[in-house]
């Protein structure tokens, strides 16, 4: 049976892929391109690693599948809580293909804490909280995993402000990373489907993107060298990786390698909350600051209409019945407020060049559909191609609407790269047509590709697309597209499905202390029976030996007897010898 092999390079994009494949140094990417098709592959909107990671991941929209940022608004609350994979509300990959009997192996994915119990392995991404914790599934593969790459990391500790510090962690990831990769498929030869991510290319990008894009306004050619050299030696690691997983897969395996967003410059921090201000929208009761007071404490809810939080640029009505302390009503007012937010936005320029700053503002429901429309910002601001940006944690906290980047800490380096719309797709393998260039690929259509590839029918409920652009009219023809018919079985999440096994243990404990108790039971109802029967065999052992007592005491008194009787015949005879003597 085919394998597919998807490879995830975080934030990978053909700016600084291309010149490397140029200069010939990325043989098996480029032979994967020759044999197959490549173009970009479009995020989503934000292009935020939860949202589309998990977006490839289950075919459908953010709307669906309920992650749009690393945190979201509490239920009743202005407070926030991290995201990870018990917020997600469909099924990826690796269920569905267990379910169909597949084995299935994932490796490193963010937004996959806690892990799926699927048919093969899971180790969870970055949202897990560390090694110590249960971030692999099987539990009993995290030992072994450990044990032989002990310096294994799931993320990069950003803690530093040197660069050369920097650098050498990024490769220091890359490398356990690589190393644990090797681990697991030495111990899984048998997977149907493989999915690994890595993340040290998104996390090279953010800090040294003014090292790596000439493009760049901010591009400091004299202290480049180090950074480009770094860059090189991990783009060639992974090309390795990558002829490796060709030889492990075999020549009949579909490989796919994509990103979750493309990169580009980061010019200027936006503070969006700043803005509301200045329009009148939002009231403060106190200054909010990163390491003082928190934002939510220092609105003054009341009188505030709207706010923002979050990556990018997000904005959120202070509506009556939503939020706990609501003061715009939904319908009419809500309206009438967003067409104002919406109109003053499109009018914003950058104080410093006088240039707009927002390509596009949506409504949500522009952009989402499904059960979930609703815990996703009411506007989404789209700011110079997101060189322009908002960060989370630095609501309010600035006096200016924009500044240069800045850091959350002074034990970190300042970003200067961004996230941008199109990542990069590049897929090879059977029936997929040689050297063809597609377009309109988003992330949603992975996952139904994949399940394509495969040979498994696609969820009606997928929002994505098989790629038919990337195979032949013959291999269509020969395997046409397949769907499920009718809706999926009700899903469960993470947290649920994890229940669930509990209350399924638990009550299969019970069962086996309820036979155990019976087997106790019948055990003592066994040995009061053997004890009965002990008891009326010592009765009869005693009468036995009763009688034994009684037949050795009459021998002894037969004995006795006889021995008299002869005796006194003895002395009869004595007495008649001694007569006849006289």
């Amino acid at each position: 049976m085919a394998r597919v092999v998807l490879l995830g390079l975080d934030g990978a994009t053909f700016t600084l892929l291309d010149p490397l494949l140029q200069e010939h140094r990325l043989p098996n990417l480029a032979r994967l391109m020759q044999e197959g098709v490549r173009g970009p592959l479009r995020s989503t909107i934000h292009p935020l690693t939860p949202a589309a990671w998990t977006s490839a991941v289950t075919g459908v929209n953010p709307g669906k599948h309920g992650i749009y940022d690393f945190r979201r608004r509490r239920p009743g609350s202005y407070a926030l809580d991290l995201v990870n994979a018990r917020l997600r509300d469909a099924e990826p990959l690796w269920t569905l293909l267990s379910k169909q009997g597949r084995r299935v192996g994932v490796f490193n994915v963010p937004m996959t804490y806690p892990p799926d119990a699927v048919n093969g392995f899971v180790v969870s991404g970055m949202d897990a909280p560390g090694v110590e914790s249960s971030f692999i599934s099987p539990a009993s593969l995290r030992p072994l995993l450990l044990a032989a790459v002990p310096d294994y990391q799931i993320d990069l500790d950003e803690g530093t402000e040197d660069e050369e510090v920097y650098l050498s962690r990024v490769e220091a990831l890359a490398e356990v990373q690589q190393q644990a990769l090797d681990t697991l498929l030495s111990r899984h030869p048998d997977l149907d489907f493989l999915m690994a991510v890595f993340v040290a290319t998104d996390r090279l990008y953010h800090a040294f993107w003014h090292y790596l894009d000439p493009a760049s306004p901010a591009y400091d050619h004299e202290h480049a060298a180090v950074a480009r050299s770094v860059h090189e030696r991990l783009l060639c690691r992974i090309d390795d990786t990558i002829g490796r997983l060709q030889t492990w897969a075999g020549d009949d395996a579909t490989f796919l390698v994509i990103s979750d967003h493309g990169f580009g410059p980061l010019e200027k921090d936006v503070y969006m909350n700043r803005f509301l201000l200045d329009i009148g929208l939002l009231r403060f009761r106190s200054q909010p600051g990163y390491d003082s007071v928190p934002f939510a404490e220092a609105v003054d809810w009341q009188s505030t209409r709207a706010y923002s939080f979050g990556f990018f640029g997000n904005i959120y009505l202070n509506l009556r019945g939503r939020e706990p302390q609501g003061c715009v009503e939904q319908g009419r007012e809500a309206e009438a407020l967003m067409q104002q937010i919406i109109a003053a936005l499109q009018d914003l320029r950058d104080p410093e060049t006088g240039t707009r700053m927002v390509d596009n503002v949506y409504r949500r429901e522009q952009l989402y559909s499904g059960p979930h429309v609703g815990e996703a910002p009411d506007l989404l601001v789209v700011m110079r191609d997101y060189a322009y940006m908002t960060r989370d944690g630095y609501e309010g906290v600035h006096g200016n609407l924009v500044g240069k980047p800045m850091s959350l800490s002074r034990h970190r380096l300042v970003h200067t790269g961004n996230h941008r719309l199109d990542g990069i797709m590049i897929m090879a393998g059977p029936g997929i047509r040689a050297g063809g260039y597609i377009t309109d690929a988003t992330l949603t259509d992975i996952a139904p590709t994949v399940l394509y590839a495969l040979g498994v029918p696609i969820p009606n409920i997928m929002d994505g697309r098989v790629l038919r652009q990337a195979f032949s009219d013959e291999h269509l023809a020969a395997h046409p597209v397949r769907h499920l018919a009718g809706p999926l079985p009700p899903l469960q999440s993470p947290a649920q499905r994890q229940l669930a096994e509990m209350s399924q243990r638990v009550a299969a404990l019970e069962s086996r202390v309820k036979q155990l108790e019976e087997s106790n039971q019948q055990a003592a109802a066994r040995i009061r029976e053997l004890e009965a029967v002990i008891a009326d065999r010592n009765k009869q052992i005693e009468g036995v030996v009763q009688m034994l007592h009684y037949r050795e005491e009459m021998l002894d008194r037969y004995q006795r007897t006889i021995f008299f009787r002869a005796y006194q015949r003895w002395q009869r005879l004595r007495g008649r010898v001694l007569t006849d003597k006289e």
